[in-house]
């Protein structure tokens, strides 16, 4: 399971930004730990880019980092992603 705080700003008319942290755990059956949760804080930047670039479809900039910290452990993971969507609309 995982529950997710977050809080949404927008800098600009285009600009959206979301600060969250997730924190979740998890059981896996036979294992030698069983139970472990992690925290993990993330922002996350959408632009929408369709009215500065003057485009006929709608362009969407998705960029997304994250950190996960266990609550027990030194197994930090951080991740990343960046997505460009380009949306022709439909007649």
């Amino acid at each position: 399971g995982e529950a997710v705080l977050g809080y949404r700003l927008q800098p600009l008319d285009i600009v959206t930004l979301t600060t969250e942290i997730a924190l979740a755990g998890r059981y896996t059956f036979a294992a030698q730990n069983g139970l472990a949760g992690s925290l993990t804080p993330r922002v996350k930047v959408v632009a929408d880019l369709t009215q500065p670039l003057a485009t006929p479809w709608r362009t969407t900039l998705d960029v997304s980092v994250g950190r996960q910290v266990p609550m027990v452990g030194r197994d930090i993971l951080t991740s990343g992603t960046a997505l460009l969507k380009l949306e022709l609309p439909t007649p």
